[in-house]
């Protein structure tokens, strides 16, 4: 994400309480919030515009990496005038449990970027993504073998939707994925 630039208002709170030594951390809590705002990358064709969120963090109960979280409620922007929704909760920062949430339309022209492939050189028409869910952790995400430990659920509608890949069209012309 290190090539994604954001303006907007934002707001910043935080609070850290107690003491630092080598048995002990303090207390942390921040809470950062973005209105009206616009999210920038190379990567993206078009910005995600008029974004809002409130996005929280914690390093919880034992003020360790494992007692950690953070939590972004309520991600609304918008691509080409149609609506996106996220929400991400991330548990326990050394072994990462993840619960995310997406639901809005897609279009494939403005973030073919993100595959971060350079076979794919273009992109048209649409996913409509409607209640998106993952959960679970992240290690089981990143290996296939271990993809039935995933919790998921949604539905993946196409309209049009194609990649260009090495110089080939991958056409997905209707059809729906639950």
């Amino acid at each position: 994400l290190g090539d994604f630039s954001s303006t907007g208002n934002f707001d910043f709170n935080a609070t850290i309480q107690g003491e630092y030594n080598p048995g002990l951390s303090p207390e942390i809590r921040a809470q950062l919030g973005l209105n009206d705002g616009r999210i920038k990358s190379p990567r993206l064709a078009n910005d995600l515009k008029q974004v809002s969120f409130v996005a929280s963090y914690s390093n919880g109960k034992y003020r360790n990496r494992s007692s950690s979280s953070i939590d972004i409620s309520n991600l609304q922007g918008y691509f080409n005038r149609e609506l996106t929704e996220l929400k991400l909760r991330v548990d326990n920062f050394e072994e990462p449990v993840i619960d995310f949430h997406f639901d809005g339309i897609v279009p494939l022209n403005a973030v073919y970027g993100l595959f971060n492939s350079p076979s794919i050189t273009g992109g048209s028409g649409e996913i409509e993504v409607q209640n998106l869910r993952l959960k679970g952790k992240y290690e089981d995400m990143i290996r296939v073998s271990r993809a039935d430990r995933i919790e998921s659920s949604g539905v993946l509608e196409f309209d049009d939707a194609a990649l260009s890949i090495n110089g080939e069209k991958l056409i997905l012309d209707r059809g729906t994925l639950t």
